[in-house]
């Protein structure tokens, strides 16, 4: 074999693997591609739909002093904030939001960020409203939010992200609580008697020292059955609601006129802890065909007799289990919405606490002719 017969057969050999080695870098160029696109794709879809940045759903403790509980839905976020007491523990607290109570509305943005509208409700002191935009970020491992821009006032700088249990937004479904609206009034059925009769019973508290001359409450049959007692009297601490073991049962009795047509859509079938029995007693109590003939109510009102204990603890230093008309603000029963603050000393109070009237106008509750020391 010559020398040129073998350079032929190289050459040849030479270009099939050039060949080969050209087609294998097209594919691969060509995979690359396609992988390129791909993941290009994925990328623009996760950030056009919004799932890069972390789930913010949560509960967090801001600034402010509030608590805000947080509900991602896709690329939509909510909250509910609430203040709470500066000198009680959250969970040593029943109402919270009785400075502020504030909704918010936003868009969880690809660049780590939150935008959208805020506003006040009225069950705080204060009812503004702007917008905000938030950034996404990690304090101490946990997320926060940071205040980029806002309007309207709103003072909160950094939101962090808690895992306290005691403050899990995962609340159970029951109706531990409702609201009823109606007007107070002073016609009462006294269902201990034999006859049902009614009675005109004011609102009163069953606690304090005898008004000078006494005012006393006439049942439906003439008699006296007890006299109203000027809770002003006496000092209305745990030390001396303990004390005073014969004076009552230190509760707050009110009668209220319900209006059925406010009651919550799904009242009767929706958040009983005993679905059966629980919207059964209700739907007794609120349609009592009797009730409604004495009192001449039309079907779309109800009678409530309503009572609060004046402290639900164990002793003065416990947190308190229920709601007292003598505890302190987020503890205390509420009045249109605020703390009746009933342990408190006042001279001079507002109008509205004089919300106890004798048949002659005379005050009841706390005023400035109440002896208090």
């Amino acid at each position: 074999m010559n020398n040129s017969n073998i350079d032929a057969r190289n050459s040849i050999h030479r270009s099939a693997v050039l060949q080969s080695k050209l087609r294998f870098a097209l594919r691969a160029c060509a995979m690359m591609a396609l992988l390129v696109a791909a993941l290009t794709s994925a990328f623009h879809a996760l950030f056009a739909s919004g799932d890069l940045p972390p789930d913010l759903t949560g509960t967090y403790m801001a600034d402010d002093g509030g608590i805000y509980y947080v509900q991602q839905s896709g690329t939509t976020l909510w909250w509910a904030g609430m203040s709470l007491d500066s000198n009680l523990t959250p969970d040593s607290q029943w109402h919270r939001g009785l400075n502020f109570t504030n909704v918010f509305r936003g868009t969880v943005n690809s660049d780590y960020t939150v935008a959208g509208e805020w506003a006040d409700v009225n069950r705080g002191l204060t009812l503004n409203s702007g917008t905000l935009k938030w950034s996404i970020g990690y304090f101490n491992g946990r997320l926060q939010l940071t205040k980029v821009t806002g309007t309207g006032g709103f003072g909160v700088v950094h939101k962090n992200n808690t895992d306290e249990t005691l403050l899990n937004p995962n609340l159970k479904p029951y109706r531990d609580a409702t609201v009823f609206y109606g007007r107070l009034v002073n016609s009462h059925i006294n269902y201990l008697a034999d006859n049902l009769g009614v009675e005109s019973e004011i609102p009163h508290v069953n606690y304090g020292v005898n008004f000078s001359p006494p005012v006393r409450f006439i049942d439906s049959d003439g008699n006296v059955s007890f006299t109203y007692l000027n809770f002003g009297g006496l000092d209305r601490t745990f030390d001396e609601f303990l004390a005073e073991k014969d004076i009552g049962d230190c509760d707050m009795d009110v009668r209220l006129k319900v209006d059925q047509d406010k009651l919550e859509h799904d009242f009767y079938t929706t958040g009983w802890g005993n679905h059966t029995y629980g919207p059964e007693v209700f739907n007794l109590k609120l349609n009592d065909a009797s009730t409604h003939q004495k009192l001449n109510y039309a079907d779309s009102e109800a009678y409530m007799g309503l009572e609060t204990i004046m402290f639900g603890r164990y002793n003065a230093s416990t947190t308190p289990l229920l709601p007292g008309w003598a505890e302190a603000d987020g503890n205390s029963v509420l009045v249109n919405g605020r703390p009746i603050n009933g342990f408190k000393q006042t001279q001079n109070p507002p109008p509205y606490w004089a919300m106890v009237r004798s048949p002659q106008g005379t005050a009841l509750a706390r005023t400035s002719e109440s002896r208090e020391r």
